[in-house]
């Protein structure tokens, strides 16, 4: 399944109920994280077009969820791109069938991203959580303060919903549900090698920030 990024624009809207005068001021912004190569480097300039496949749509849609809760174009871009092979894993991870609730994977983007330095060298500053997980990191209250950031100051994002909102959207303009989920099946079967190594090394692993070169494991794993 492929999208040109017309069709891209007018899922991404309707997912996100934008329509009449709000429609100008939400494809400028989507222009913008266009300009900083969000989806997936894809600027291609005047007069050559981009297929946008399912790894560029879930990137677009979680950028777009990030611009939702607050997130700038330029700073979305910046934590997508940084961090797209473990967003699209993580999102197809969340999807596989018969997943249950509580392994749903979210994205938690600690307030440490909004620092002066570049997201990508803030260790901690993004971090994929299960649900279960995230339960037990609120449970555990100000004792988990020292986690890259007040866990309560987290932006989350539930990845499957997400993802599952947007399929709807790609149906509205046109492509049956059941277009899409056949290429969401087939992305996870490509994509089954990364999915692993994802849960393996990344997933309820959150580091703990440090001003020096070196990291940590926190030990909440």
């Amino acid at each position: 399944m492929e999208l040109t990024y017309a069709q891209l624009v007018d899922a991404l809207a309707h997912s996100n109920n934008v329509s009449g005068n709000d429609g100008g001021a939400f494809r400028s912004r989507l222009r913008k994280l266009q300009s900083e190569g969000i989806p997936g480097g894809a600027n291609p300039g005047k007069g050559r077009r981009v297929a946008y496949t399912v790894p560029l749509i879930i990137e677009a849609a979680i950028a777009v969820e990030l611009l939702q809760i607050g997130w700038s174009p330029h700073q979305a871009a910046f934590i997508v791109g940084s961090y797209r092979q473990d967003i699209l894993a993580a999102t197809l991870l969340s999807l596989l069938p018969n997943q249950p609730s509580n392994h749903d994977v979210l994205i938690a983007v600690s307030p440490e991203a909004l620092g002066t330095r570049p997201v990508a060298d803030r260790v901690g500053a993004i971090s994929f959580v299960t649900r279960e997980k995230v339960g037990e990191l609120f449970r555990d209250g100000p004792s988990a303060n020292n986690l890259a950031g007040s866990p309560w100051r987290w932006s989350l994002i539930d990845l499957a919903p997400a993802t599952l909102i947007t399929i709807r959207s790609v149906a509205l303009i046109g492509f049956p549900s059941e277009v899409f989920v056949q290429a969401l099946r087939e992305a996870i079967e490509e994509y089954d090698a990364a999915i692993r190594t994802f849960r393996e090394t990344k997933l309820n692993k959150i580091l703990i920030e440090k001003e020096v070169v070196g990291t940590r494991d926190c030990g909440l794993s």
